[in-house]
């Protein structure tokens, strides 16, 4: 009964290919209502359809993973994305890339080829620490299951990494992060040895020296507003040296009035990575974990410390009968690191409410983590940093009486209460057939309706994951003039659209490299390309774009283009 009326609600959806009015909406839901009068007389799991409809097949970070870390933190259910065990205790950070080059506006990972020599089997020393600074020696085993990346996940600073094959290439000795151009991490088994500092006190002041010049590239600051740098020195005004400046920054954050939350940001238009968003966050203070690693990089770059952004995951939940460590899609992160010669590139930690902090980062007045066997998982709320609440003992327990009298009540109303749990069973099952379009539809609105520095990025966003929801190939690991190519060849005899298409793929090629914004008619070159591709679509196509977006539930994989 429930199919054939969703059926009949699909075609009402998407039988014109236009987006459907408000009078047809009406309709499909009636029809739902209908269904959902029949079907909340019999038994079923909710719960567990609910969860399938609101958990996607894993994550995909691609080049740069930053771009779509705050989509994918808002995904909902979270997924286990890898799992591993660690020699240490207290479970690993493990790091995809680092983000070097900061424009302004985005930051990203720098330009580098990859040599067939950069094997992974003896990694090249990390740079910049001392022999004498004391070190710990760990060995990590990691199975990935559904993340796909171009990345390794790895603890860093890594020497050695065994179990996977030669097309996998360490990217430069300054950062010694792991890539490959022709592979994807799926289905992975390898272990890794990583050599991290943990230095004392004495060590600590006695190895910090002059910067490289070859690390000018870590402090550029152009362009940071006045007050950024003003803030960034108010804040370390006591430090003794750069290294207590940087834990200085890092408790501002974490010991502030700073909150974490992945939705302020985005209902109040600054959720990104540059300088515009990087100035409303050290106003509003809440944001989520690039909003704090960012903030953190440019205030140390504008006191001459080199930064860069890591992006990763937390070290995840452990297990305490089998000490293996599980990392789930909540635990995608970014972090900061400060380059200290004698010590090396420093990971900090000035995520309110999140991860952990090294002990030797504590030294200068930053506090432990409460729980540091296991990372916070994130909120879609403003959460601060958690207060106690109520005993289990201030609890009002019911005394005999009232509990009779509420017995009483309650068999002299059940049978009124039938209505109301079928009315709230319709209810459910009418929010729960239209949740993927619901959310599938504030995806769209939303990045349709962003402004710079990613106007043209969220816009080609949408394009690629709708092409998806139509069941066209659209790989995120293809580039954008491939990919806009075959978009160009489906809408083939609408000259609007294909003129759209090379509009958006100039739009995206400025805004990734050049040094002037999207203009806002980018979002309506998107929506004539969108038009486009339904309308070359069948019915049926439009009809599992609309109820079941794969976008929203199955991993992007290659495959011939149709």
């Amino acid at each position: 009964m429930v199919v054939t009326v969703v059926g009949y609600a699909a075609v009402l959806l998407i039988s014109t290919g236009r987006r459907p009015s408000r009078a047809t909406l009406v309709t499909g839901v009636a029809a739902l209502a209908v269904a959902g009068i029949v079907t909340s007389l019999l038994p079923s799991s909710l719960s567990t359809v609910l969860q399938d409809a609101n958990t996607g097949a894993g994550i995909s970070t691609g080049v740069n993973p930053a771009i779509n870390l705050g989509d994918d933190l808002r995904r909902g259910t979270s997924v286990d994305v890898l799992s591993y065990t660690s020699s240490s205790s207290a479970g690993e950070y493990l790091k995809l890339v680092d983000l070097v080059d900061f424009s302004g506006r985005r930051w990203s990972p720098a330009q580098v080829s990859l040599k067939a020599a950069d094997t992974v089997t003896k990694l090249p020393p990390a740079p910049g620490i001392s022999k004498s600074t004391r070190r710990s020696t760990e060995s990590t085993k990691v199975s990935v299951s559904l993340l796909r990346s171009p990345y390794l996940p790895i603890p860093v600073p890594a020497t050695k990494v065994v179990g996977v094959d030669q097309k996998w290439k360490y990217v430069d000795a300054s950062g010694v992060t792991v890539r490959s151009t022709s592979e994807s991490t799926p289905g992975l088994h390898y272990t890794v040895t990583s050599r991290p500092v943990n230095p004392t006190r004495a060590q600590i002041v006695k190895s910090l020296g002059d910067t490289p010049a070859d690390l000018s590239a870590y402090t550029n600051v152009k362009g940071v507003p006045a007050d950024i740098g003003t803030l960034a020195k108010k804040v370390t005004q006591g430090a003794a040296n750069p290294f207590d400046a940087a834990v200085d920054l890092q408790d501002y954050f974490r010991d502030g009035d700073f909150t974490y939350s992945t939705t302020t940001p985005v209902r109040e238009g600054y959720d990104g990575t540059g300088l515009d968003a990087i100035e409303v966050f050290l106003k509003r203070k809440s944001g989520y974990c690039v909003h704090f690693a960012s903030a953190m990089a440019v205030m140390a770059r504008t006191l001459g410390i080199p930064s860069r952004i890591a992006v990763g995951f937390l070290p995840g939940t452990q297990d305490p009968r089998t000490g293996a460590w599980t990392v789930t899609s909540d635990d995608l992160h970014t972090w900061p690191e400060l380059y200290f010669q004698g010590l090396g590139w420093v990971p900090f930690e000035p995520t309110v409410g999140q991860g952990t902090t090294a002990a030797y980062l504590q030294q200068n007045g930053a506090t432990a983590s409460a729980s540091p066997s296991a990372s916070a998982s994130p909120s879609t709320s403003d959460t601060p940093v958690p207060t106690a609440t109520a005993a289990p003992s201030q609890l009002a327990v019911p005394t005999t009486s009232a509990a009779a009298t509420s017995s009483a009540q309650a068999a002299g109303t059940s049978s009124t209460n039938s209505l109301p749990l079928g009315v709230a069973g319709l209810v459910v099952l009418i929010l729960l057939a239209l949740t993927p379009w619901w959310l599938r539809t504030s995806r769209r609105r939303r990045r349709l309706g962003s402004g710079p520095p990613d106007a043209a990025l969220d816009s080609w966003r949408e394009v690629v994951d709708s092409a998806r929801d139509l069941g066209i190939s659209a790989d995120p690991g293809e580039t954008p003039q491939v990919l806009a190519e075959r978009f160009r060849a489906l809408v083939a005899g609408s000259q609007d659209a294909e003129e759209a298409v090379d509009a958006l793929l100039a739009a995206v090629q400025m805004e990734r490299f050049g040094d002037s914004p999207a203009a806002a008619s980018v979002h309506d070159a998107a929506r004539v390309v969108l038009g486009g591709l339904r309308s070359h679509s069948s019915p049926a196509a439009r009809a599992r774009a609309t109820l079941a977006p794969r976008s929203l539930f199955v991993e992007p994989r290659a495959r011939p283009a149709q």
